[in-house]
């Protein structure tokens, strides 16, 4: 299990196996750059492949191709709410079968995550989000794709015995007291959201599940792992992936350097540009 505080030395060599991506598993498992250990792992991953076109304004259609479905699924997002690298990252990572499974999805967005669970076949998907405008774009997400999923807009909706055997979590965490908007706001340090992801954890994984949880580099690890580490819970890294910054970080980069500084958060720069690492984390209890 992963105690040990993260730093620059801990991820840099895996960065440079990894292909510097914002895109989809197949790609980068066809990268000349990735490496050969890199791509034997990524082999045992779900074959997962995004497109997206734009409709109109903010609003865009992803076709979501995995090699469990018999044919793609159809993703409509809009109204600040998206598909992000984040996004794919942990969709990659979702077991392939989960019958007779129970899975949750905290903070679900367009309702991807907890989709593409019902669709590998779960026998409970349940998905959250505080935002009525993310509940219902979700909703509508799961009828156009036929998928069984309960939506919730509160944690405390469900009861505090029930279980989950897979939770999912692809948090709002950037450190923004609410200068990007919304659905980014991670609070002061970016992890508010994961904090509250991990008590949930606490009180609804099942003892025999785990949990997912894409965690940036721009949220300090160590908060996390001492967060975690007083509640029991044990953290190991299943996956890694590079990203750029997105276009909107510029309105937080003076707090990411001075929290670089500060508080040990990590981003990569090359030839002028920035990066962001991306993991996946599995939880246990």
């Amino acid at each position: 299990m992963y105690n040990t505080q993260l730093t620059q030395d801990t991820f840099t060599p895996q960065a440079r196996d990894l292909r510097v991506c914002s895109c989809d598993r197949a790609q980068m498992n066809s990268s000349e750059e990735t490496s050969p250990t890199v791509a034997k792992k990524l082999d045992a991953l779900p074959r997962i492949h995004f497109t997206s076109e734009s409709i109109s304004g903010d609003t865009e259609i992803y076709v979501v191709e995995h090699e469990e479905f018999s044919s793609p699924i159809e993703i409509v997002s809009g109204a600040g709410i998206g598909v992000t690298p984040y996004t794919k990252l942990l969709a990659r990572n979702i077991p392939s079968n989960l019958a007779g499974q129970s899975v949750a999805d905290f903070g679900t967005g367009t309702g991807i995550q907890a989709i593409v669970a019902s669709l590998l076949g779960a026998k409970k998907t349940v998905a959250i989000d505080i935002s009525a405008e993310a509940v219902s774009l979700a909703a509508q997400n799961a009828s156009r794709n036929g998928a069984a999923v309960e939506f919730k807009q509160q944690v405390n909706e469900i009861p505090e015995t029930e279980e989950f055997d897979l939770l999912l979590c692809n948090p709002a965490s950037l450190p923004s007291d609410g200068l990007i908007g919304h659905f980014f706001d991670g609070g002061e340090m970016g992890n508010a959201m994961i904090f509250r992801f991990l008590d949930f954890c606490v009180r609804n994984l099942s003892s025999s599940g785990h949990a997912l949880l894409v965690h940036t580099s721009l949220v300090p690890l160590h908060l996390t792992q001492e967060f975690a580490r007083e509640r029991d819970l044990d953290l190991s890294f299943v996956d890694l992936e590079v990203t750029p910054f997105r276009k909107f970080y510029s309105s937080i980069l003076e707090r990411l350097h001075s929290m670089r500084r500060h508080h040990g958060i990590q981003y990569l720069e090359k030839d002028g540009d920035l990066y962001e690492l991306l993991y996946v984390i599995r939880i246990q209890k």
